[in-house]
């Protein structure tokens, strides 16, 4: 059970003040007024869909985003703007070819089955949606093969052979918090 995720500061607080500086960065730089709104998953946003056509990634197999670097172990943030941005990319660079091949760790991995087929997820039977976003009690067939998640869950991702040389993050925000027991 790696949450690695959850070890730190909340990464929606983390990316969003982030966002924020680089939108204060962008009005320092552009002095023509401009709208601007941040996402760190927390909009209505497909962040995933907009990076693979931004070319940072493809949509593997496991739904996720994935990098020939990254992995799929990072975050995604979206800044929303007026502003009249050319992209950095060329047509030819765009989006990046798939790389999963026939690879099927993250499907097979999977103790709830939430992957109905390949690159299609059923987010009903998702450990991270049933302990995180499910408001109501989790149904009976999944509460076996959830084992002892509580909290998220990052299976398809530890599984992954495109994490095996993701890097460590640095950011002091994202390492591990120390708790002291009460009293």
């Amino acid at each position: 059970m790696d949450f690695q995720y959850a070890w730190g500061r909340d990464y929606h607080e983390v990316l969003r003040d982030r966002l924020d500086r680089l939108v204060d960065s962008l009005r320092e730089h552009f002095s023509r007024p401009f709208k601007a709104r941040s996402y760190a998953d927390t909009g209505p946003i497909q962040e995933r869909v907009l990076a693979k056509h931004a070319g940072l990634g493809w949509l593997g197999k496991n739904t996720l985003l994935l990098n020939e670097t990254l992995g799929s172990f990072f975050f995604l943030g979206v800044i929303l703007t007026t502003l009249d941005l050319l992209p950095s990319l060329t047509a030819n660079e765009l989006p990046p070819p798939d790389l999963c091949g026939n690879c099927r760790q993250c499907l097979d991995a999977c103790p709830t089955q939430a992957f109905v087929e390949p690159y299609v997820m059923d987010a009903r039977r998702c450990i991270s949606y049933l302990t995180i976003e499910l408001r109501q009690g989790v149904a009976e067939e999944f509460r076996e093969p959830m084992g002892r998640h509580v909290f998220g869950c990052d299976i398809c991702q530890d599984v992954c052979p495109w994490n095996r040389r993701a890097p460590i993050a640095a950011l002091e925000d994202f390492q591990p918090r120390m708790f002291s027991p009460p009293g």
